[in-house]
């Protein structure tokens, strides 16, 4: 029998989980909430209704690609198949679990995308800057380093130059 599918849009309510199973599983979890919204007269205006919690579990590829692309707080959207337990606590209490096992789970759009980028560049591009800064403080100190670069280029190529004017019949042989 199928299970139903579901798509919904929510909010991920905390940290999320990874596990793996046999040393080649990966199984990420996460709570994910989603609050309607409805136009309320009386008020003048919008007002949140009942928050829907639901488990969302990933697996293989995709459980990996959401541990390291979703995190607290996200804005989610979620394609899976809906699966409801009826489960029975310790104390006997009768519990219901709501659980998504999804086939899609993005966080991001293409402006969210531009900016994780963006941070990513930035952040890579930190130490470098830090040098750069540090060398353009001291003249002698990048002086230096100019000259012993020029010294080591010239001891590389010099062999080639001497060759390629050999050839061009630039240097008559001693």
């Amino acid at each position: 029998m199928n299970a139903p599918s579901l798509t919904m849009a929510g909010i991920v309510g905390g940290a999320l989980r990874t596990v793996v199973i046999d040393d080649h599983l990966p199984i990420t979890s996460f709570r994910l909430g989603s609050t309607t919204r409805r136009y309320d007269r009386s008020v003048g205006g919008w007002v949140d209704g009942e928050t829907t919690w639901v488990t969302v579990t990933c697996f293989r590829g995709l459980a990996r690609n959401v541990a390291k692309s979703i995190a607290k707080r996200d804005r989610v959207v979620v394609h899976g198949r809906l699966r409801v337990r009826l489960w029975r606590r310790d104390d006997g209490e009768h519990r219901t679990s709501v659980e998504v096992e999804a086939d899609f789970a993005n966080a991001r759009g293409y402006g969210d995308l531009k900016v994780g980028v963006a941070e990513a560049v930035i952040e890579t591009l930190r130490p470098i800057q830090a040098r750069y800064a540090g060398l353009m403080a001291d003249a002698a100190e990048l002086d230096r380093i100019l000259a012993h670069g020029a010294e080591q280029a010239r001891a590389v190529s010099q062999p080639k130059v001497d060759e390629m004017k050999r050839i061009m019949g630039l240097v008559v042989p001693g």
